[in-house]
Parts: structure tokens; sequence; C-alpha cells
């Protein structure tokens, strides 16, 4: 993917991160989010942007080392599809070193895009 169309993200326990960025890609583009703990990389998720603004689209969710993560569950809506996502939905990836809590936003306008995020822990 494009180095613009990535976001390195630091999560933390006990400590919400919450980011606004531009959404440089069309409405119907990609995103990646990079989740690190202590400097190093947890693992990330791909999303594919919906020219609705009404959500995402989980594309795939990898390791630190690129390996697939079958392990993640939308807490919001547990009866929904995992992949789909609607604004403020949040998923929970299990990553083999942490546990991330994100939830993903269009911001007022549609012309950036909202992050918060957590490490719940191990």
């Amino acid at each position: 993917m494009p180095a613009d169309d990535v976001q390195i993200v630091p999560v933390e326990i006990d400590l919400r991160t919450d980011r606004k960025f531009g959404s440089k890609q069309p409405k119907d583009g990609l995103l990646a989010i990079q989740f690190t703990g202590a400097g190093k990389p947890l693992g990330a998720v791909r999303l594919q942007t919906q020219s609705s603004g009404l959500g995402f689209r989980i594309l795939n969710v990898v390791d630190a080392n690129c390996g697939v993560v079958t392990s993640y569950a939308n807490i919001t809506d547990p009866g929904a599809p995992r992949n789909a996502v609607v604004n403020l939905y949040t998923v929970e990836p299990r990553f083999p070193s942490a546990t991330v809590r994100m939830d993903t936003g269009y911001c007022e306008g549609r012309d950036c895009i909202s992050l918060r995020a957590q490490r719940m822990g191990p």
C-alpha cells in the first residue's frame, strides 16, 4: 500500500489513542492501520473505505509478522458480520502479542477519518 494510506498508531494499556487523519484516497479506497506497542509492531488492520460514508469493510488483519489473524470480533454488534463495520462500531483484533480495541468513523463532513484505539492486554 502507498505510505500515505498507512497510519501507524501506538497503543498502550489503560490509555486510549484518539486520532483524526485526512483521507487522501478516494471514498472507495484502502486504508491500513498498524498498531505498535513500546515502539514495536503488534499487528495491522486493512480497511476499505465506503463512498457512502457509513462505515468500513475489513479486508484483512495481520500480526507483526504479516501472518493472517482470524481472531477478531465485532464487539458492538456480535450478530453482525465482523468484516462490515458501521461507523464507531468497536472491533477487537487479538494479535499474538496484544489485544487491541478500536473503532473507526468518518469525521463531520466525511473529509477525514477518526480512530480510537486502546491496548486491552496481552
